[in-house]
């Protein structure tokens, strides 16, 4: 959950167990890859540019699908259900993969039995957005809390997906600060951008990547929950430096496919991601929405996702975060 760069190789003797297989894979060439937000963020311009590349440079031929039913569940199930044969992949936010299991009773799907991880394709951390309502000499976290006391009408700070990152962020200013925000739930990233422009809102979290397509219209972030400032955008503060360093939440974008689906297929499609995440054309897009590069391999990503479950049931636990039926 914290930002790492994970630098982990298949290794030869792995590349040479999967060049046996390739040979035989029938690995599939077209089919969809399915995520659970809407179009118009981050999260859906990665998912296109990462489609490019593959159809150019792998004859990998796949279609987005966007599924954004039931807070990005129900794209998770239609995977989890789909013929387990390649063809039909999920994008997944990370908080859908390892907080979920925390914040739903009834989930649907277990995370670690019921998917394969192929690759994590970025990265990112959160910002602590101002939208129109809140004066624009307000350019810190302090001064943002400072102006919630004298402004209670505006003390809700926005969020999309229930149980993301985002929402527990939310609740954890409101702990940590001491300030009565309130977390104030959305049904989409564009819902909360179109509410920041129009003064409805006055903040909102968002993935990092997201706040340059909100700078026309006067959103600007004051934080971030990075350990550290990004290089695009070194005048914003990190939470550590404005003194909440509890605030230090960051989230992945991962592909995966049905857990039954043959070993071949699944080495096929993991080696020709882990070819493509790791080049220059695919670093410089990943710099350019705010992400940063992550080469675990699936083992590794697998490890990953047990830890940060585990992280994440102690942090709902401690900061009260509402469990959804």
């Amino acid at each position: 959950m914290h930002r790492r760069t994970v630098l982990a190789g298949l290794g030869l003797a792995g590349l040479a167990t999967m060049a046996r297989g390739w040979a035989e894979s029938n690995a599939p060439t077209h089919g969809t890859v399915v995520f659970g937000a809407a179009k118009g963020a981050i999260g859906s311009t990665l998912a296109e540019l990462t489609l490019a590349q593959l159809r150019r440079d792998y004859q990998l031929d796949y279609s987005l699908v966007i599924n954004d039913a039931r807070n990005s569940r129900a794209a998770v199930e239609s995977v989890q259900h789909a013929k387990p044969d390649g063809a039909t992949l999920l994008q997944a936010q990370s908080s859908s993969i390892v907080l979920f299991p925390s914040t739903y009773k009834a989930l649907g799907y277990d995370p670690v039995k019921d998917f394969a991880p192929l690759t994590i394709l970025g990265t990112y951390g959160y910002s602590l957005v101002l939208g129109a309502a809140v004066p624009a000499n307000v350019t810190t976290v302090q001064g943002y809390l400072d102006w919630v006391e004298r402004n209670p009408d505006q003390r809700d700070v926005g969020f999309s997906l229930y149980g993301s990152q985002a929402h527990l962020l939310s609740v954890m200013l409101a702990r940590e600060s001491g300030t009565a925000v309130r977390p104030q739930g959305y049904g989409s990233a564009n819902s909360i951008f179109n509410d920041l422009a129009s003064g409805a809102i006055g903040a909102a979290f968002t993935v990092n990547g997201n706040v340059p397509l909100l700078a026309r219209a006067g959103v600007r972030a004051v934080a971030i929950t990075d350990p550290h400032r990004l290089g695009p955008r070194p005048d914003v503060r990190t939470f550590a430096e404005s003194g909440l360093a509890a605030l230090n939440l960051t989230g992945w974008y991962g592909w995966f496919a049905p857990s039954s689906t043959p070993t071949v297929v699944l080495n096929d499609q993991a080696i020709k991601l882990g070819q493509m995440t790791v080049g220059d054309e695919y670093t410089a897009q990943l710099n350019s929405l705010l992400l940063e590069r992550n080469t675990a391999s699936p083992a590794e990503i697998a490890v990953l996702m047990q830890r940060e479950i585990a992280q994440y049931a102690e942090l709902t636990k401690s900061y009260r975060l509402s469990v959804s039926t």
